[in-house]
C-alpha cells in the first residue's frame, strides 16, 4: 500500500518541482553581466538594475558590487541576493544606498549575524532602504564572506 501511494505521488512531486527556487527568484528577468563603466558619484558602477534583469557574481575575501538603480520618485529599494554556493558567511555583509548625486548614504549591514542562516532554506537574503530623491542611486554591495549569488532589485 505505502509503494502504491508513493507512485501516485511521484507524478505530482514532478509537477510541483517544474520551477526550481532559482529560477523562481529570478522570475523571467533577464541576466546582465554588469560589465559596463558608469560613472556615479565618485566611482563607477558595473551596471544599471532595475525590475527587468538581475546579475551574478561572486563574494571573495571583501569584493564589492557597484550597481545604479533609477527610481521617477521617492522608493524603497531592496536588494535580494540568492546563494548558490554558500562556503564562509564572514562576519561584515553591507548594502550602502546612496540619495540621488551622493548627496548622503545609508548603510544597512548583516550586524555580524551569519547571512546564511539568515537566508534560510530559502538561500535568500536582503536589505531595503527608502530614499527621498528620484534619479539614478548608486548601491554599494558588500561582504567578506565567501559565496557565489545572484543579485537583483526590487523598487516600490
Amino acid at each position: 500500500m505505502k509503494l502504491r501511494q508513493s507512485c501516485l505521488l511521484l507524478p505530482l512531486a514532478l509537477a510541483v518541482g517544474c520551477i526550481d527556487a532559482q529560477s523562481a527568484f529570478i522570475d523571467g528577468r533577464t541576466l546582465d553581466a554588469c560589465t559596463s563603466t558608469i560613472p556615479v558619484c565618485t566611482t563607477t558602477a558595473d551596471c544599471l538594475l532595475d525590475l527587468t534583469n538581475y546579475t551574478q557574481g561572486s563574494f571573495n575575501e571583501g569584493a564589492t558590487r557597484r550597481l545604479v538603480v533609477h527610481t521617477d520618485e521617492a522608493a524603497t529599494i531592496t536588494v535580494e541576493l540568492y546563494f548558490t554556493t554558500e562556503i564562509s558567511p564572514g562576519i561584515d555583509t553591507e548594502v550602502t544606498f546612496y540619495e540621488s548625486e551622493c548627496l548622503s548614504s545609508d548603510d544597512v549591514t548583516s550586524g555580524g549575524d551569519d547571512i546564511f542562516q539568515e537566508a534560510g532554506p530559502g538561500h535568500i537574503w536582503q536589505r531595503s532602504h527608502q530614499v527621498v530623491t528620484a534619479g539614478d542611486h548608486l548601491v554599494e554591495v558588500f561582504s567578506d564572506a565567501q559565496a557565489d549569488y545572484l543579485l537583483l532589485v526590487n523598487i516600490q
